[in-house]
């Protein structure tokens, strides 16, 4: 299982994040995972240098702010006003919130900011930014959570950071709302971005940052999915699900198909570890919400071009399954996909052996996994129930296996 000879996953996952962004981006990103293949697709391989990466955890640190600060290969520094002296080590590590009364009396009970404002605010050493702490010394805090961002319409529409399809959606500002009661250096440095950038650079945060609102910088529902990113965009784009972004679907469509590097997953013959194989969630969920979008469109030949490319390279039948393959296996039902029925087999096949499998030990420890393999398989059930798609089969194929 150590041979890895003929295995790319690592280098081709970075090129996913990289290659769907626009020129001259700013990117950011948290995990090993993603960081050590971004650097090295970008240091080594030569991909896409016009791009600041930058790492949401070192961006706590001063050393590593002051890089961002600088330009890097083809990328140009971050837009910021903050120096280093204001951020160095033991300097506006925490800032936390606090409204004074006599404040509060001036600006009422929830005002508005714009970004600017509060930078203003952050980057000032006026003794009016200061509150005295127990321990004597006095500490930066921030007064105001509601936060408007201006947007710059000429420079979003210059710098293409929209498609003219979305141009009646753009606003004049987007607003948050920061709802903790501190700011770490990263979220004063994504805030001091956000005061400066003017809109003329695209930003986008990678898909696995997670979907905490704190994550983005409270940016969350003004997002737009365009593969393994969300980029930032003038509008809100919030739904009712708890999927984060907005889909443009003929931009996904095209990042998918032309942009996006496919790994082959489906290859037996390459040894995929357990964080190469997570990857291949993220890969089904983005195409999976791809094809959604498609169909509700009535793209049904697009749709068909993603269905496609996800049954080419993605197992169905040699592995745990995943909400995303039965989001998926719905999915080609609705399209009346041609190889819906392969699909369903291996899912129901697989998981009715690994279930009769575990079915013969004796350890306490697989209750939670016998579980999640009967809850797949109630749900193939409710699938093909609820769409008359080979019904009674699962029975059927219980009893054969």
């Amino acid at each position: 299982d150590h041979d890895r000879s003929g295995r790319y996953a690592t280098l081709e996952l970075a090129k996913s994040y990289l290659e769907p962004t626009l020129p001259n981006s700013i990117l950011f990103n948290m995990e090993d995972n993603d960081t050590f293949p971004l650097w090295y697709a970008q240091e080594i391989e030569q991909i896409r240098p016009d791009l600041k990466l930058i790492n949401l955890s070192l961006f706590n640190t001063d050393w590593y702010v002051q890089a961002q600060q600088k330009d890097s290969y083809q990328a140009k520094a971050i837009p910021s006003q903050i120096e280093y002296e204001k951020y160095r080590a033991g300097k506006r590590d925490v800032i936390y919130y606090h409204m004074p009364n006599a404040l509060k009396t001036r600006l009422g009970d929830n005002p508005v900011w714009t970004v600017q404002q509060l930078i203003d605010w952050i980057d000032s050493d006026h003794r009016r930014t200061k509150i005295n702490t127990r321990s004597g010394s006095e500490q930066i805090y921030f007064p105001v959570k509601n936060i408007r961002i201006p947007v710059n319409i000429a420079n979003v529409k210059k710098y293409n950071l929209v498609d003219s399809t979305d141009y009646d959606k753009i606003q004049p500002y987007i607003d948050i709302t920061i709802t903790k009661d501190y700011l770490e250096k990263k979220d004063m440095m994504i805030l001091d971005i956000l005061a400066n950038f003017e809109w003329k650079r695209p930003i986008y945060f990678a898909i696995s940052v997670g979907t905490a609102p704190s994550t983005f910088t409270f940016l969350h529902n003004h997002m737009r999915l365009d593969g393994m990113v969300y980029q930032l965009v003038p509008f809100r784009t919030d739904k009712a699900n708890r999927d984060i972004g907005y889909i443009n679907a003929d931009r996904l469509h095209h990042n998918l198909t032309q942009k996006f590097s496919w790994i082959n997953f489906n290859d037996k013959n390459i040894y995929f570890d357990e964080t190469v194989r997570r990857n291949l969630f993220q890969y089904k969920n983005v195409a999976t919400r791809a094809l959604k979008e498609l169909i509700a469109q009535g793209q049904l030949d697009k749709a068909t071009d993603i269905a496609d490319l996800v049954i080419q390279n993605c197992p169905f039948g040699n592995s745990m399954i995943s909400e995303y393959d039965l989001a998926f296996m719905e999915l080609l039902i609705k399209l009346k996909h041609p190889d819906s029925n392969k699909i369903f087999d291996d899912i129901v096949r697989y998981n009715v052996a690994y279930l009769k499998h575990l079915e013969t030990l004796e350890s306490v420890n697989i209750r939670q996994t016998l579980m999640q393999t009967n809850a797949v398989l109630k749900l193939m059930k409710s699938l093909s129930d609820k769409y008359n798609f080979r019904k009674g089969e699962i029975d059927k194929l219980m009893a054969a296996i």
